[in-house]
């Protein structure tokens, strides 16, 4: 196993570049302050229970001593930036098996790897010879967020690469049932990359999904390195076109305060933002509006000069079946903005619309060649 990750430089994510207009938290991992070539982590049992403000989790570990009788720091990892001042875990406890023991907060400077990590959690753990250990961790942290309206959390895997050869088996479970105001949590293997944020770090995982709010993930013989980011943003965002999901990261690019919001099966979306829901990244920071190949066939632009009528790129007039309604949202937003019923829209650019109550997502089709 590979004690330590090399990183590149690469641009941050938007929600970890806010810096002072909001707080960019992360935590999690069990992590010892140097290599240790004797314990190892034979399994881990993740559970992240996510809320619109703040998320439980709990994690079991089983380690295994190969060697003598020994006696360890295990190090369980916070990091944050932003305006979160001390520590940003809260209600932070520890057992071995099953007997709770003692842990200490300790803040990090630069000289001692402040720059990823905002500081520790530590604890004391002897092992006999050849002796294995359960040591569970439970804890509640307040979610990340910023003025664009993003919620989220990062756990840490990488500091489990500090112990002796791979992870044997490991286990996650996101659940997000009690989410209430925000969306489907986006989850992206990330890298930390200092206090200021992470970089991503594109991996193909197995998750599996039990039911609509609940994903697993189970891996054998894991190298802990990456890290987990599970990020959401305010109203409703599970969307697939023509099979392939849509990223909320297009609403980033154009910044908008102004979120789709669901209704039953129907789901009114922000007209401001239209053109970067039909489009695709360019470069690092640019978005092209109306860019997807679905897009050629209405001219590649949407134009609502009255309440219920669109016109497209080509000059086509289409009607839709509700007019488009004023409205604020996320709740509190002092100026409303213009939503289209997207169910409407879609049906009158000749594509169609449905609702899986199951997954809540919303499944639409549009042609790809002109009506």
């Amino acid at each position: 196993m590979r004690k330590s990750a090399a990183l590149c430089t690469l641009p941050l994510l938007a929600a970890a570049a806010m810096a002072n207009d909001g707080s960019w938290i992360a935590s999690g991992g069990a992590g010892a302050f140097a290599p240790n070539d004797q314990i190892q982590l034979v399994s881990e049992d993740l559970r992240i229970v996510l809320g619109d403000d703040v998320t439980r989790v709990k994690v079991t570990f089983t380690f295994k001593n190969s060697g003598g009788g020994t006696r360890v720091t295990m190090a369980f990892p916070e990091q944050g930036s932003g305006d979160v001042a001390g520590p940003s875990i809260e209600k932070f406890a520890s057992w071995v098996d099953g007997t709770k023991v003692k842990v200490t907060y300790k803040a990090l400077t630069p000289q001692d790897q402040g720059d990823a990590y905002k500081g520790v959690w530590l604890k004391e753990v002897a092992f006999q010879k050849g002796q294995t250990r359960k040591v569970v961790v439970e804890y509640t942290v307040r979610n990340y967020g910023s003025v664009v309206g993003d919620k989220g959390m990062t756990y840490i895997l990488q500091t489990g690469a500090t112990w002796k050869d791979d992870i044997d088996d490991l286990k996650i479970t996101v659940d997000w049932t009690g989410v209430r105001e925000y969306s489907k949590p986006e989850i992206q293997t990330v890298r930390i990359k200092d206090e200021f944020g992470f970089e991503t770090a594109p991996t193909t995982l197995p998750w599996r999904a039990p039911s609509a709010r609940i994903r697993t993930l189970t891996l054998k013989d894991f190298e802990p390195d990456f890290d987990l980011d599970l990020h959401m943003i305010g109203g409703f965002w599970n969307f697939s076109l023509n099979g392939r999901p849509i990223s909320f990261a297009c609403m980033f690019r154009n910044f908008s305060i102004y979120k789709p919001f669901r209704e039953g099966s129907d789901v009114l979306f922000p007209v401001d933002s239209l053109p970067t829901f039909f489009g695709r990244p360019e470069g690092e920071y640019d978005w092209i509006g109306y860019a997807l190949p679905e897009c050629d066939m209405f001219g590649n632009n949407l134009e609502f000069e009255q309440p219920d009528k669109v016109k497209t790129g080509d000059g086509q007039v289409l009607t839709l079946r509700r007019p488009l309604r004023s409205a604020r949202y996320p709740i509190g937003i002092p100026v409303p903005a213009d939503y289209v019923f997207l169910k409407d829209l879609i049906l009158a650019l000749g594509g169609t619309y449905n609702y899986i109550s199951a997954e809540e997502r919303v499944a639409i089709t549009l042609p790809t060649t002109s009506r």
